[in-house]
């Protein structure tokens, strides 16, 4: 009984967020990356797309076809299309799974049967998971057979984008089904959701700055360190030769003003 309960909710959560058009609007998008990522290649004479080519000084033969795809992939796909493009249309598309579901008196209709709050909650938060997971997993497992088939490398490592990028939406999700079921409004929650995730970002941004500021620090006072020791190195020698040639060693009121 219970798991038919459960069943049903996630049946009727995947037709309300099918229904929607950001879902294949999604769809769309991620086909046309996928197709434009399948349409690259490299060749002798440089970087090729469909029946155009870019060339690149010393050609592209020197570029292994696998390094190529997976560059992309990770640089594009993993850096900017899942993280932001597929989060972004991923929480437009179930920001409102929670305030619709308790606004259109839904909510009554479940509570009425032994069905406990909380399970309701974690239903709608696992089927918004799942379809954000759906359209995460076809670019995926669309970019590994791009790879496999275009790079001649199946690399199974290029799945883990699906887990990761899951991971990093369930943070969002969370918050913005917990602001939805507290302010029963989804543009609310989404725009609370959207300032967390620019604050995060500027937080992140900020971090790596001040960590780039110190390293470029601590390598300046290695160097700085560095040629310390080279110039007491070299005073020593000069000192160790004068004396071995009996030349008078300068008093220090006859030293540059930059020596002292």
């Amino acid at each position: 009984m219970m798991l038919r309960q459960t069943a049903a909710m996630l049946v009727d959560a995947y037709r309300e967020l099918n229904s929607k058009k950001l879902f294949w609007i999604s769809i769309i998008l991620s086909s046309i990356a996928i197709i434009a990522f399948a349409a690259l290649g490299i060749s002798e004479d440089g970087i090729t797309f469909l029946s155009f080519t870019i060339p690149l000084p010393g050609g592209g033969q020197a570029i292994p076809k696998d390094l190529f795809y997976k560059s992309i992939f990770a640089s594009l796909g993993v850096r900017f299309w899942l993280p932001f493009v597929v989060t972004s249309l991923a929480l437009v598309s179930t920001a409102g799974i929670i305030p619709s579901f308790i606004s259109d008196g839904s909510i009554e209709l479940y509570l009425s049967k032994p069905i406990s709050r909380t399970r309701i909650y974690l239903t709608k938060f696992v089927s918004g998971m799942l379809f954000v997971g759906l359209q995460i997993g076809i670019f995926s497992f669309a970019a590994f057979a791009i790879i496999g088939i275009r790079g001649g490398d199946w690399e199974p490592r290029i799945l883990l984008a699906i887990p990761i990028v899951l991971l990093f939406f369930s943070y969002l999700f969370a918050f913005c089904t917990f602001i939805g079921l507290i302010t029963k409004s989804t543009i609310t929650a989404l725009l609370l959701t959207v300032l967390l995730w620019l604050l995060v970002m500027l937080l992140n941004f900020t971090d790596m700055t001040f960590a780039a500021m110190r390293v470029q620090s601590e390598m300046l006072n290695e160097r700085w360190v560095r040629q310390v020791e080279i110039d007491e190195q070299h005073a020593r020698d000069t000192i160790a030769r004068m004396t071995n040639e009996g030349e008078p060693i300068p008093d220090e009121e006859s030293w540059p003003e930059d020596a002292t």
